[in-house]
């Protein structure tokens, strides 16, 4: 099972992590299931029905922009780890 842990300041501890058995091969059909899955996770991943393009995010602690973006292969025991954006100082 894929890990997925989520970091932002307004995310309820009972939702920042889990473990999927996803059955998907790549970033953007973990996380469009992920965002099937309830009504939070996919306000915090949709933006107008498509996968938001602001948020960071690591597979095993590197960022997925170096490992095929979204296309990027994540296999049952990644940890896929999502940062929302923050804004302040």
């Amino acid at each position: 099972m894929a890990t997925v842990r989520i970091h932002g300041p307004e995310t309820p501890k009972e939702l920042a992590e889990f473990s999927t058995d996803h059955g998907v091969k790549d970033l953007a059909g973990l996380l469009t299931e992920i965002a099937k899955s309830n009504d939070y996770y996919r306000k915090l991943l949709l933006r107008n029905g498509s996968l938001r393009t602001d948020l960071s995010i690591l597979v095993n602690g590197r960022s997925c922009m170096f490992l095929g973006g979204l296309q990027a292969e994540v296999r049952q025991a990644d940890i896929v780890d999502i940062l929302l954006p923050m804004i302040g100082g």
